[in-house]
């Protein structure tokens, strides 16, 4: 297909961790340099959701679609 799944498993929410997201897409283009990055999201739980804690957030990764050059 032309969707990749990129796992992170970070803790906080997305918001703090922008440079560890684009470190993952750039590392995804040098391993792929044959596909172009169509379109990016981050999976993430929403605040207070699945916890008692409502800071609690996890970046689980990130979703890429992509095409061939």
């Amino acid at each position: 297909g032309n969707h990749s799944w990129i796992p992170l498993n970070l803790e906080r929410p997305p918001s703090s961790r922008v440079a560890e997201i684009f470190r993952a897409l750039n590392e995804f283009e040098a391993k792929n340099p044959k596909l172009e990055v169509t379109h990016w999201h981050v999976e993430a739980t929403a605040k207070g959701r699945f916890s008692e804690d409502s800071s609690y957030h996890r970046v689980y990764g990130l979703w890429v679609d992509h095409k061939p050059k």
